[in-house]
C-alpha cells in the first residue's frame, strides 16, 4: 500500500468504513455506532494528514526507502523525475545505478559506517541520471531501528541542489582559471602533494614558469609519484622532506636538478585537524648561489692573479698549526720589481706578476699552496715536511722558474729573479706572526747575498736584518743631512801617463753607522728607492 497510496485510495477507504458502520447499526446498539464513528473520524483525520504530508513531500523532497543491504523498497515520483528512471527500473535495485564516479570509495564507506551504527548521515552526493546527465542532491539518511537498536530500514530524504552546485562549480572553475593564470606567470614552481592509503606520495598539480623549465608542470606530473618524475638521488631528498612535512613540519630544503639549484618551502594543509596534502613553492636560486660563490671567491682570492689571498692564507695556516705537523712557510719576493714597475709601467708590472704566478703554480702543483701576500710577495705553504732536503729541492724548483725569460704581450722580453726566505713550524715559531717575520728575515738575508737565492731562517740573520733596516732608515735622510760625498778618481793612460777619464765614487759617512761601504748601502737604496724619498 505504501507504493501506491494516494487520494483516491484514501477516499475509498473512508467510504468503506462508513458503509461498514451503517451495516453494523442494524444489529448493534447505538453506543457501538457512536464509538465506531469516532474511530472512523480519527482514522479519517490521520489518513488525511498523512495524505497531505505525503503530497507535500512528493512535491518538494526526493524520497527513497531501502533495506539494510541498500535495495530500494520505495521511491516517490520526485525520485523518478530527477533520475529519469521508471518505477520498474528502480525498485529492487541499489543506488549504485545512480553512481556518477565522482565520489571515491571512502566517501560511501564512511556513509555506510555511520548509518549502520544507527546514526543519521548528511552530505551532498553527485549522481548520474539515466540519460547521462549529472545532478547534485543534498541527502539526509535516517535509519529506522528495531528493539535491539539495529537498523532494518533507511529513509533517504533528498533535495535537488544542482543549480546551486553548478553555479558553485562555475565559480570554482573561474577562480581556478584565475589561480592558474596567476601561478603560470610566476617564476616559481608551485605544486601539491598528497599521500594515498599505501603511503605513496603523488603530485596533484605543478604550475609556474620554473615548472615548465624543469618539465614538471601539471600535464607531466599529475598523479605521478616522485620516482616517476625525478632521478633517484633527488627522490630520496624529496620523499624524506615530504615525510617530515606530513608530520606537521613547515620546512625548507634544496637540491639540484637539470642545472638549476632549487630552494623549496613545504607547508602542510590541515582539514578537521588532519593533514590532507602538502603545498610546495620552489624557486630557482642558481643565480643567487653563483653570486654567493663569486663573492666568496673574491673574498678569498686576489683579483689580479686569481691566487688565494692573505685572508685564505691565514685560515689555512691556522688549520696547519692546529694539526701540529711540521710544515714550511716560504716568502718569495721578486727582485727589482719596483724598478721594473717604475721603468715599464704598472701594466707591465701586473702582467709580470700574473706570468710569474702561473709559472709558480705549475711547479707547486699539488705539493703545496701558493698565495699572493702583498705587492710582489708570494707565500707558499709546504705541508708534511720530513727533512730539510724535501723543501731544499722544492725551493730550487721554484727558483728555476726565473731562469726562463719573461715575454710580455707586446713582445718585450726580460729576465727577472726572486729571493726566498723560509721558516719552519714548529722549529722557528709556533704562531703565524713569528713564522712570517722569520721567513721575511730570511728572505732579506737572501737578497743581500745574491739574486735568485734562498735562505732558511737562523738566529744570525736577526742582526743582519736589523742592520739592513738601519741602513734603509738612515738612507732616507742621508742627502738631506749632507752625509753623502762624491769623490772623483782619475784614470791614467799607461802609455803616456795622462788622465783619460774620471771615475765617480759615492761615499757615505753616517754619524751612527760610521763609514758604510757602497756594496752595502747601494743595493738597499736600489731595492727600496730610499734616495728617491
Amino acid at each position: 500500500m505504501l507504493n501506491s497510496f494516494d487520494n483516491e485510495d484514501y477516499n475509498e477507504l473512508i467510504n468503506s468504513l462508513r458503509d461498514l458502520a451503517i451495516k453494523k447499526n442494524d444489529n448493534q446498539k447505538r453506543e457501538r455506532e457512536v464509538q465506531l464513528n469516532q474511530l472512523i473520524n480519527i482514522i479519517d483525520k490521520t489518513l488525511n494528514t498523512f495524505s497531505r504530508v505525503k503530497y507535500a513531500i512528493d512535491k518538494s523532497i526526493i524520497l527513497a526507502v531501502t533495506d539494510v543491504s541498500g535495495k530500494i523498497l520505495y521511491a516517490n515520483k520526485k525520485f523518478f523525475e530527477i533520475s529519469k528512471y521508471s518505477r520498474n527500473e528502480i525498485i529492487g535495485k541499489t543506488h549504485r545505478i545512480l553512481n556518477s564516479g565522482y565520489h571515491d570509495k571512502s566517501f560511501y564507506q564512511n556513509m555506510w559506517k555511520t548509518i549502520l551504527k544507527g546514526e543519521i548521515w548528511e552530505g551532498n552526493i553527485k549522481n548520474r541520471a539515466k540519460d547521462g546527465s549529472l545532478y547534485w542532491v543534498k541527502s539526509t539518511i535516517v535509519p529506522f531501528c528495531n528493539e535491539n537498536n539495529l537498523p532494518y530500514m533507511f529513509f533517504a530524504l533528498r533535495t535537488d541542489i544542482t543549480k546551486g552546485k553548478e553555479s558553485e562549480e562555475k565559480l570554482v572553475k573561474v577562480l581556478k582559471n584565475d589561480f592558474n593564470s596567476v601561478i603560470s606567470t610566476m617564476h616559481n614552481f608551485v605544486f601539491k602533494v598528497t599521500r594515498d592509503d599505501s603511503g605513496q606520495f603523488n603530485y596533484q598539480f605543478g604550475e609556474g614558469k620554473l615548472a615548465h623549465k624543469l618539465g614538471v608542470d601539471t600535464p607531466n606530473i599529475y598523479q605521478k609519484s616522485p620516482k616517476e618524475v625525478f632521478p633517484s638521488e633527488i627522490v630520496d631528498i624529496l620523499e624524506a622532506n615530504y615525510e617530515k612535512s606530513y608530520m606537521g613540519q613547515t620546512l625548507t630544503y634544496d637540491y639540484s636538478f637539470k642545472d638549476h639549484h632549487i630552494l623549496t618551502t613545504l607547508s602542510p594543509i590541515y582539514e578537521n585537524g588532519k593533514i590532507i596534502n602538502l603545498i610546495g613553492c620552489s624557486n630557482d636560486v642558481s643565480d643567487l648561489i653563483s653570486a654567493k660563490e663569486e663573492v666568496e671567491y673574491l673574498a678569498y682570492h686576489d683579483s689580479l692573479t686569481s691566487l688565494p689571498n692573505r685572508r685564505k692564507f691565514v685560515e689555512d695556516i691556522k688549520k696547519l698549526i692546529g694539526c701540529g705537523n711540521r710544515f714550511a712557510l716560504f716568502i718569495l719576493d721578486l727582485d727589482r720589481f719596483k724598478f721594473i714597475n717604475d721603468s715599464l709601467g704598472h701594466t707591465f708590472g701586473d702582467e709580470l706578476l700574473k706570468i710569474v704566478s702561473m709559472r709558480l703554480q705549475k711547479v707547486i702543483n699539488l705539493k703545496g699552496n701558493i698565495y699572493r701576500f702583498a705587492g710582489d710577495e708570494f707565500i707558499i705553504l709546504l705541508p708534511d715536511i720530513i727533512d730539510n732536503k724535501i723543501f731544499t729541492d722544492f725551493t730550487n724548483n721554484l727558483l728555476d722558474v726565473f731562469k726562463e725569460k719573461i715575454t710580455f704581450s707586446n713582445r718585450i722580453e726580460l729576465y727577472t729573479t726572486g729571493s726566498i726566505g723560509i721558516s719552519i713550524f714548529p722549529d722557528h715559531g709556533g704562531d703565524i706572526d713569528i713564522l712570517i717575520k722569520r721567513a721575511d728575515t730570511a728572505m732579506y738575508s737572501a737578497k743581500s747575498m745574491r739574486k735568485n737565492s734562498y735562505k732558511i731562517y737562523d738566529q744570525t740573520m736577526k742582526q743582519a736584518n736589523q742592520k739592513y733596516l738601519h741602513i734603509e732608515n738612515f738612507l732616507r735622510t742621508a742627502i738631506e743631512n749632507e752625509e753623502l760625498k762624491l769623490f772623483f778618481q782619475p784614470k791614467l793612460s799607461v802609455k803616456d801617463n795622462k788622465i783619460k777619464s774620471m771615475e765617480a765614487l759615492l761615499r757615505w759617512n753616517n754619524p751612527i753607522l760610521g763609514n758604510v761601504p757602497p756594496n752595502e748601502f747601494i743595493p738597499i737604496a736600489e731595492e727600496t728607492g730610499s734616495f728617491g724619498k
